[in-house]
């Protein structure tokens, strides 16, 4: 019976603002459009993303 090795993974880059945003609006739009969630629903999944944003935005 072999081991097996960790794997060893690259650091993945911040996603920064720009991309993040647009990220997140797509994903909103998906929400809303192909999920066809509640108005509310959509509006807690924006507030959200935008302060997980800012968490990130935060972080080295």
């Amino acid at each position: 019976m072999s081991k097996l090795k960790p794997r060893l993974t690259r650091p993945q880059p911040k996603l920064q603002g720009d991309s993040a945003l647009r990220w997140s609006a797509s994903f909103v739009e998906y929400l809303r459009s192909e999920c066809m969630l509640a108005g509310n629903t959509v509006a807690a999944y924006e507030r959200d993303l935008r302060r997980f944003r800012e968490w990130l935005d935060g972080k080295p």
